[in-house]
């Protein structure tokens, strides 16, 4: 009887997918006060609500920028990009506008 190898990946990821998935869920949602404190401390060192901002974007898009360079992940189509309707791009707005009112 010939058997089928299994894939170590697939089946670790079936079994415990789930708990995985939580616990993203659990450390996301502990990450927001963290992040709306670091925010406000920012805001009050540097005395500039939309410079904290600023800041917080600044370093946020370079760790993005480093994480594509890595190559872990497909290259993005940026032609797309000029086929979004304009609604698709409302997202950074409210990401900002999140920002500005945590901070």
């Amino acid at each position: 009887m010939h058997r089928q190898p299994v894939n170590v990946t697939t089946a670790w990821l079936q079994r415990y997918q789930p708990c995985l998935y939580g616990s993203l869920a659990l450390l996301a949602g502990t990450a927001l006060p963290i992040q709306a404190s670091m925010n406000a401390y920012l805001a009050t060192t540097t005395g500039s609500v939309p410079l904290a901002a600023g800041i917080s974007y600044a370093v946020g898009t370079a760790a993005l920028l480093l994480l594509l360079a890595t190559g872990l992940f497909a290259p993005p189509s940026w032609k797309a990009l000029t086929h979004l309707p304009p609604w698709n791009f409302v997202g950074g707005l409210v990401g900002v506008s999140y920002i500005m009112s945590s901070t």
